[in-house]
């Protein structure tokens, strides 16, 4: 699913090509699915038809269009599951993440592994990428690329399962489709621009992390907790830290990788129970949600220019059960099912329990992939064996250590008598028992 950071993206490049532009021709296909009964596919269209597209705007996982006029002015989408957007004759980073994770990252970080961990690349756009923490980040994070012609005459258009398509005056073609149906697309009339959040669904929404405290185009109500207010919601709450992160009326944007990511990042145990944090875990968990909510909103979800010890380029290991996946620093990062959403985790980082004490073991760097044919085998235990008689020391010699055996309980003697009562009186009950059937049996008989 399209998170903050990919959501940011679409807003980004929507805004970059349809900002200030008419709507020449509109051109929405019929699903009651994604346009639902009360907009229908019918009345978007003609809404946008002959409009200016005056504005773009983003919230979490929504985002919207404002058109000129004073009725049916603001289109609010979401992605869904596989929704997203087009642009005629471009491309950009974006990919999808359902399939195993973004092969490019995940390419480019072993053959950085490979080569000392660091390295200057090109961008599709021509753009010089460092490779390595702290590196500079690109004017143009969307990474724009103009197709040549043969590409361009190879793309098809509209694409796939699309659902909406637009034409604006200039010529330029954008589209946004959905395969499996989950995206939803709503027209509504507003009179402030601070109106769209009254409205279902944005009304049920919380403080996207992303944003400023002194954002002026987010309501009061919206704009993100300080570290008071959100430690005071946190240990309020009785359930896992990752179900509580996803509640998206508390951290509107925030998605499975995302929270994946600040829980990381956090040292805290995807499964930890919120009333059982400890102030400084929550302390971190807020400093790591608010870095990475901003930092993934401002490059975009552009994977190639995430830190390289983000957990997001190593989590893609579960569908494979031959291999396991290591963070850049060699720790392995596991899964879990937490509120029914897969959640990876490295186990030694981040325990389900008290922070342990730190420790001053290097991890030894890990470069490729670990399979289980090459596991380590059981180290032999060793001990000192002294010979009787010997005034040297004694040789120390390798001994595979025996395996324990249950001793056998031995009765003490005076136990015996009460043992031998015990079995006198079973032997009683039986002989009753006998008896009893005999003389049931004789009657019958008689």
């Amino acid at each position: 699913m399209p998170e903050l950071g990919e959501v940011a993206h679409a807003a980004s490049v929507f805004a970059k090509f349809a900002t200030g532009k008419k709507v020449a021709e509109a051109d929405v296909q019929p699903d009651k699915i994604v346009f639902g009964s009360e907009t229908g596919h019918e009345a978007l269209q003609k809404a946008l038809q002959g409009r200016v597209i005056t504005n773009v705007s983003r919230h979490g996982k929504y985002w919207w269009l404002t058109l000129d006029g004073d009725a049916d002015n603001a289109v609010l989408l979401h992605f869904g599951m596989t929704g997203y957007i087009s642009v005629k004759g471009h491309r950009t980073h974006y990919i999808m993440m359902e399939n195993g994770g973004d092969k490019k990252a995940r390419d480019r970080l072993d053959r950085i592994r490979g080569d000392g961990g660091v390295v200057e690349e090109k961008a599709a756009n021509g753009q010089s990428i460092i490779a390595a923490n702290g590196g500079d980040i690109p004017e143009d994070v969307s990474m724009l690329e103009e197709l040549a012609e043969e590409e361009l005459e190879q793309q098809t258009w509209p694409p796939r399962f699309v659902k909406m398509d637009l034409t604006l005056e200039d010529g330029t073609k954008l589209a946004f489709y959905d395969a499996r149906r989950l995206a939803r697309v709503k027209l509504f009339t507003i009179a402030e621009p601070l109106d769209i959040y009254k409205v279902d669904p944005m009304k049920k929404l919380g403080p996207d992390y992303s944003k400023s405290p002194d954002d002026e185009h987010t309501p009061a109500a919206l704009k993100p907790l300080d570290l008071d207010a959100f430690k005071a919601k946190i240990q309020a709450k009785k359930a896992p830290i990752k179900s509580v992160l996803l509640d998206q009326s508390l951290f509107s944007g925030v998605g499975n990788w995302v929270a994946d990511e600040i829980l990381y990042h956090s040292r805290v145990h995807p499964a930890r129970m919120c009333n059982l944090l400890l102030e400084s875990q929550i302390d971190e968990l807020y400093t790591q949600l608010v870095h990475i909510c901003q930092f993934v909103v401002k490059v975009e979800g552009n994977t190639l220019l995430f830190p390289l010890n983000w957990l997001m380029l190593n989590r893609w290991g579960k569908r494979n059960k031959n291999k396991k996946s290591y963070t850049l620093e060699g720790y392995e990062v596991d899964h879990v099912t937490v509120g029914g959403r897969t959640s990876s985790f490295c186990p030694e980082l981040q325990h389900n329990g008290p922070p342990k004490e730190k420790t001053t073991t290097k991890r030894v760097k890990f470069d490729g992939i670990k399979t289980d044919d090459e596991e380590e085998q059981p180290k032999e235990l060793t001990r000192t064996v002294k010979e009787e008689g010997e005034e040297a020391e004694a040789e120390e010699t390798t001994q595979t250590k025996p395996k324990k055996r249950r001793k056998k309980v031995k009765v003490e003697e005076d136990l015996l008598p009460l043992v031998d009562a015990v079995e006198a009186k079973d032997k009683s009950i039986l002989d009753a028992q006998a008896n009893s059937r005999a003389e049931r049996a004789k009657r019958r008989r008689s």
